[in-house]
């Protein structure tokens, strides 16, 4: 009996060494999804990798929300004071999507964000209040320090889409 199993695992031994190679010998590229094109300035986004519940502090009760978001801006021509951003994404609750060309419905948010003194708003972070999944975020108005103003002229002039992968963290 014992000379049997032995046959056999010798036997299928290459077939699951096989099974277990790669097809493609080629370098693999990673692809980021595509950012506006027409942005005064670097603009990126990130999901942030914590979950839905938020710790207060008035007497320990949780504060539920929605999904974060990380927004970095590069190169700037003068410092930032304040933008104004709308995140497009998805609420909690069932979604069926069908196979015709009709897509499921997509809510916004709106947020203006402002530097604080002495300190620029290069890596601001947001949380939603009702979704779940973000599908792009989109930069509509730029106010700079010097007082000039950048303001978009059309939808998804500047935008953005947050990686797909997702960082998961141990629970605390």
């Amino acid at each position: 009996m014992r000379s049997s199993s032995i046959f056999v695992a010798v036997l299928f031994a290459p077939l699951t060494l096989f099974a277990q190679t790669s097809s493609s010998s080629g370098p693999h590229v990673v692809v980021m999804p595509p950012a506006g094109q027409a942005c005064p300035v670097g603009f990126s986004v990130n999901r942030k990798p914590d979950g839905a519940i938020v710790w207060t502090d008035s007497a320990g009760l949780p504060a539920s929300h929605g999904q974060g978001v990380d927004i970095n801006f590069a190169a700037p021509k003068a410092q930032i004071a304040s933008v104004d951003i709308v995140v497009h994404g998805y609420p909690a609750g069932l979604r069926i999507i069908p196979a015709t060309s009709s897509a499921p419905s997509e809510i916004t948010e709106t947020f203006h964000l402002a530097a604080s003194a002495g300190q620029p708003l290069l890596h601001p972070f947001i949380w939603t209040a009702h979704m779940v999944a973000i599908s792009w975020v989109e930069l509509t108005r730029l106010d700079y320090a010097d007082s000039t103003t950048w303001q978009s002229s059309t939808p998804r002039q500047c935008s953005a889409a947050p990686s797909l992968f997702v960082p998961v963290s141990s629970l605390r």
